[in-house]
């Protein structure tokens, strides 16, 4: 039998065991029969199974990931892989069984050991590091109180290390807040064993968008709001703190500024006659896709497109060639898209 297919087969088999153990823990109902028929067939590792016992293997794990919904398979399992690997190291092994080189890396084993997950590791160490910074400069008096109620990225007059000081306890506070979000995310994923390690790399990009963010709402947004108007000759320590504390809401919740920058860029679009020009452009290719033969789209799928394009015009003249567009294809009673529809806010698993 090929490798790669003895792996996924012996994959499967050990989601089947960690289901069923999961199943035995919460005391959730199951087809007993299917249970019994995976404890029943030997490890795939050490024999080979015959055809039948595959199909009885599927059939089993289709049934047992029925009961153990929202609970997924494939998370289960890594965690409970993760487990045996935090366990090893806690004996200073690695995931291999074979013992460490160095005292290094068992230092490190058994301090990096909050969580069998390596992301919530990293995220925790990285939060930490950037606690440890924003003492470090409070505590010190590096920071000049001066420019945390100044507005503008560069100040006339001021020190560079000061100002090196202050875009670092910004950007701590911004990567405070995207690890405090990420940690958040990763534990209700875990709660429900519906983690999945295929989006680490989402976790990775927030922390560098959250940490843009941040800046970014410490620096403008703090001019635009006004927090501190030039009469304030003695700030109140509100004041002082609001650039930190926009930094930190920057980072925790950077979908705000990405919506923000999203609508500042749209107005500019129709202050520039540029939505007028896409809507032409739009129209033009919904009339000629309308006209040329329509082999591979539907008129259902066509229809639908005119009306998504009809949500999202504001021209009085391209909304009456699209209802022209519609009538011409029988769909003046298209359903509508829901509000929603243009916005892609997704969890991260």
């Amino acid at each position: 039998m090929p490798t790669n297919r003895i792996k996924v087969i012996e994959q499967v088999y050990q989601e089947c065991l960690c289901m069923i153990a999961f199943i035995q823990r919460q005391g959730k109902n199951s087809d007993m029969l299917s249970m019994a028929t995976v404890l029943e067939l030997l490890d795939p590792s050490l024999i080979e199974p015959t055809p039948h016992e595959i199909t009885e293997l599927l059939r089993c794990h289709n049934k047992l990931a029925e009961a153990i919904k929202p609970a997924k398979p494939g998370s289960l399992y890594y965690i409970e892989s993760r487990k045996k690997a935090l366990e090893s190291k806690k004996k200073g092994e690695s995931a291999d069984g074979q013992a460490y080189k160095n005292g290094f890396q068992k230092w490190k084993a058994r301090v990096l050991i909050l969580s069998p997950l390596p992301i919530v590791n990293n995220t925790a160490a990285i939060m930490m590091a950037a606690l440890v910074v924003v003492i470090v400069l409070v505590s010190s008096g590096c920071i000049d109180t001066d420019l945390l109620t100044k507005k503008g990225l560069i100040t006339n007059g001021t020190n560079t290390m000061a100002m090196i000081m202050h875009w670092l306890l910004l950007l701590a506070f911004a990567c405070i807040g995207v690890c405090f979000y990420n940690l958040y995310t990763v534990q209700r994923f875990i709660e429900t064993r519906t983690y999945d390690e295929v989006y680490v790399s989402n976790y990775w990009i927030r922390l560098l968008v959250g940490i843009i963010s941040g800046i970014i709402m410490a620096e403008f947004f703090f001019e635009v709001l006004g927090i501190v108007s030039a009469q304030d000759n003695n700030p109140s320590m509100l004041q002082k703190i609001s650039k930190p504390l926009l930094a930190l809401l920057g980072g925790f919740a950077a979908d705000l500024v990405f919506a923000i920058v999203q609508r500042l860029k749209h107005t500019f679009n129709t202050l520039l006659g540029l939505d007028s020009i896409q809507t032409k452009q739009t129209v033009q290719a919904l009339n000629a896709q309308l006209i040329s033969t329509n082999e591979e789209l539907s008129i259902k799928d066509l229809a639908l497109k005119v009306s998504t394009a009809k949500l999202k015009v504001n021209d009085e003249e391209a909304r009456n060639i699209l209802d022209d567009i519609l009538s011409r294809l029988g769909a003046v009673d298209a359903p509508a898209l829901p509000a929603n529809a243009h916005t892609q806010e997704q969890d991260t698993p």
